[in-house]
């Protein structure tokens, strides 16, 4: 084998190796991420159930009490509409 052609063979299988790597990172980047996220605090899953818990208690009030469009309504003047 000729040494271009061998060096063509060893370029082609670096890069492959870079390919698979590069996709092996990608799905080793979700548990990592998780792994941050409890470390840090940022995004963390309990935070934000606890957020969506709350949003659900303020959606369960009255309608009176969360409508803002009719809020909004009532302030426009009866000429503009």
């Amino acid at each position: 084998m000729s040494n271009q052609k061998r060096a063509n063979l060893v370029m082609t299988w670096k890069l492959v190796a870079i390919a698979v790597g590069a996709f092996g990172f990608g799905f080793a980047l979700v548990p990592l991420y998780s792994v941050l996220c409890s470390v840090t605090g940022y995004g963390d899953a309990t935070k934000l159930l606890q957020k969506l818990i709350g949003l659900e208690a303020k959606m369960k009030q009255p309608a009176h009490q969360a409508d803002p469009l009719r809020r909004l309504v009532e302030r426009v003047p009866e000429r503009a509409l």
